[in-house]
Formats: C-alpha cells, structure tokens, sequence
C-alpha cells in the first residue's frame, strides 16, 4: 500500500503532484505558478499574424485514417531517430510506467475514466509534445507552422508526430464538445472584428481563467474551441488544464476590448475567439493521395 502511494505521487518531471493543487488559485504559492511553466512557455513562444495560416501543415486526415496508418509507422521509425528520439523515448517510459502500470496492475479507472481510449503512439505523442526537456513542442510547431510546401517531401520531419497528435485530439472530442479556454502572450497583433482566423499550428490554451500574467500582458485570448481537446490525462504537467488546439480550427473574432486606465483587462488587448464548427484543411489526406497517386503511376508501367 505504501509503495502504492509512493509511486502515485511521484512524478517524472520531479515534481510532487497533490490532488487537491487542482483547486488552488494561480497566485496560492511560487512553486505551483512554476509548475505551469511548460505549457505557458508554449503560449507565447512565437509571434505569428492573425490570419488563416497559409503555410500550415493543416493535415486532418479526415477519411484517410486507416490508409495512412501504413504510411506513418515506418516514418516514425525514422523521423523519430533523426527529429524527436528523446522525447520519444521519455513518452515510451511514460507509457510503460504509468499507463501499463495503472490499468494492468492496480485497475486503476481514473485515469483513463470518462476518455476515449487512445492508441499507444497517440498517447506518447501527446505526453512528448508537452515534455519540458526535450522541448519537442518548439520546432515543432514552427515546422507545422510554417511547412506546408514541403508536407510531402522528407524536409517536414515531423510526419508521425503530426499523425498521431492529430488523431488523439480527434478521439479525445469525438463528439465536438466545445469549452472556453485562455491564452497569454507578449505579442501584438492587428485584425479585425469578424476576420477568420487560424492559428496554424498545435495551440495551446488553458481552461478554467487566465495563466499568470508573468506569461504575457500584450494579448490575450479568450477563446470557444469545438475542435480542442484537453490533454492534462496524459501531459507531463497533468494539473495545467491544457486545452490542445489543432491547426485546422477556424475562429471568427467576435469581440476586441482594449485596455484603459477605466477597466481592469487582463491584458492590453483581449481577443474573443469563437469556432465556425467548421474546420478548413488545405492539405487534408494530401500525404495519402500523393502516395496513391505514385503508386498507382508507377503500376503503369
């Protein structure tokens, strides 16, 4: 029983996790605002226009699941060597010690309980993207970002990684529900009321209110996600509430409110984001209909 408990509260990322730090406010101590460190550092990383991100690695996979699961394990295997071994390795480790552990072991249902169940590599794509050390997450989102001419030559290096994140996201809102979260940064930028947007690039918000405004005073955004999911169940830092926005949700800017000395915003300026519903893909199946394409030409001859 002791042992139990022991290995329950101990953390990999070497923090002490307590059951109740869930209800405790942002500013309650030091230690708990740094705790949310690894995904805040992910809000305000990079500054990147308000538009709808012309050059994102949008993939879906939206009627192409089964066709690609052939394409994306023997990427892994490379990708994975080349890009992203040790976050790899460490979300193995994770899915070893503490999924195996807790379902096979003790039966534990918490964890797992009220989620649809993730596939292994979905699992460890989600518990890599939010390592602090190795900081995959960093070029990774400028790769998704910015990589769209190059989705289908072997200069995006993230295939696997994109795959499985994509369709963890997918099953863990299976049923489009949608919830408000919040995001910081120390970017401004310049849109307009009813612009479309995207972000382009995995997102990531938090739910419950704001983070700590040592995280950014410039921008903040208050946004409806259909299309997010919340990954705490299978994140390094479990008690950051992070919402996980995919690169394909379209938001409408419904309402910019501006900081004066007659308010109290949380930031100078505060944006609210709501979702159309309505996803838009530039590049949706694109890997599995090039590869298609080429097979069948090649049978040609």
């Amino acid at each position: 029983m002791l042992v139990g408990l022991i290995f329950l509260l101990y953390q990999p990322s070497k923090k002490l996790y307590f059951p109740y730090q869930n209800y405790m406010p942002w500013y309650f101590s030091k230690a708990f605002t740094l705790s949310f460190r690894s995904v805040l550092l992910r809000l305000w990383l990079d500054c990147y226009p308000l538009d709808m991100a012309p050059n994102s690695v949008d993939d879906m996979y939206d009627g192409c699941e089964d066709k690609m699961k052939g394409i994306i394990e023997p990427l892994l295997n490379k990708e994975q060597r080349e890009e992203f071994k040790d976050a790899w390795s460490a979300a193995q480790n994770y899915y070893k010690t503490k999924i195996v552990y807790y379902t096979t072991l003790y039966k534990l249902k918490s964890l797992l309980s009220n989620t649809p169940k993730l596939k292994k590599n979905q699992i460890m794509a989600v518990h890599a993207y939010t390592l602090e050390t190795p900081a995959l997450y960093s070029k990774f989102n400028v790769a998704v970002r910015t990589q769209k001419p190059d989705y289908k030559t072997e200069t995006f290096k993230y295939h696997a990684v994109h795959f499985f994140l994509t369709m963890a996201l997918r099953s863990l809102n299976h049923n489009s529900n949608c919830v408000t979260s919040y995001r910081r940064t120390k970017c401004n930028f310049k849109t307009a009321i009813n612009s479309e947007i995207r972000f382009g690039a995995f997102t990531s918000s938090t739910e419950g209110s704001y983070p700590p405004a040592e995280f950014g005073e410039k921008s903040c955004f208050e946004i409806y996600t259909c299309f997010g999911a919340d990954i705490s169940k299978f994140s390094t830092f479990p008690q950051e509430k992070e919402v996980l926005i995919p690169p394909y949700e379209v938001f409408k800017v419904k309402d910019i409110k501006k900081r004066s000395a007659t308010n109290s915003l949380w930031c100078d300026a505060v944006y609210k984001l709501e979702s159309t519903k309505e996803p838009h893909s530039n590049l949706n199946c694109a890997l599995a209909i090039d590869l298609t394409k080429r097979t069948n030409k090649a049978g040609l001859h």
